[in-house]
């Protein structure tokens, strides 16, 4: 398992969010740039990107700021955040990217999602985030109406590389993951999952791990001094995995 570093960008600024509400933002830096100069300084082998602008917006829109990121830190990202064309998604792909988050375009619409998957092998990371096992779309603003484990496997069969979960009721909680909701998807799926939301201490990334996750994107607990940053370098990937 290896823990990823969270950069969300809202204005050009890196905030966290509370359980996805816009209204509820903290904002820890008003450059990204020098954020992702400390995570790749203490040895980060990932950064999780989230244009929280996009994501609301359904279009890409903090792009130079998601350019200056790849810049500082090297192409081991991936970015999501407002990506539902071909064109954007090619865009966010030549800024540098190694791998793309859909999340409203993948559940919307499964055609679209396979081609994508056909066109970016191993790149893509279909992001399921649920509220009560139901997965939200459009910025956590609206739900499918669908329940996470069907959407889990019809992303698989599209040919995703990831799935990313996460449980909104514990996103920027920080009163720990949601392990049985991350243990019951893995049951249904075979791909590598990423577990995100609700992270407070150390003893949750060894929870998380012991379940078999693929890696941990963690974002308040690190930026309020919850976790020791040491724990960037704690965790390797498992050796299938590494790139």
């Amino acid at each position: 398992m290896i823990v990823i570093p969270a950069i969300d960008i809202l204005e050009g600024q890196l905030v966290r969010l509370t359980q996805g509400d816009y209204s509820r933002k903290k904002v820890y830096s008003y450059d990204p740039v020098v954020v992702a100069r400390k995570w790749k300084a203490i040895g980060a082998q990932w950064l999780h990107i989230v244009d929280l602008d996009g994501a609301r917006q359904g279009r890409p829109v903090n792009v130079d700021v998601i350019k200056s990121v790849i810049m500082e830190f090297g192409p081991q990202v991936q970015v999501g955040g407002g990506l539902r064309t071909l064109e954007d998604i090619q865009s966010i792909v030549e800024l540098g990217a190694s791998r793309i988050v859909l999340g409203t375009s993948a559940v919307k619409d499964p055609e679209f999602l396979r081609e994508v998957c056909a066109k970016y092998p191993d790149m893509v990371v279909a992001a399921l985030d649920t509220r009560n096992g139901v997965v939200a779309i459009d910025g956590w603003t609206k739900s499918s109406g669908l329940d996470v484990l069907e959407v889990a496997k019809l992303v698989e069969d599209a040919g995703v590389g990831y799935i990313l979960f996460t449980a909104i009721e514990t996103d920027g909680t920080m009163t720990g993951p949601d392990i049985a909701a991350v243990q019951r998807l893995m049951s249904h799926v075979s791909v590598p999952v990423i577990a995100s939301g609700g992270i407070s201490e150390p003893e949750d990334l060894e929870e998380l791990s012991k379940a078999g996750v693929y890696a941990v994107i963690v974002g308040k607990a690190l930026y309020e001094g919850r976790l020791p940053e040491e724990v960037i370098t704690t965790y390797s990937a498992p050796k299938e995995y590494m790139e």
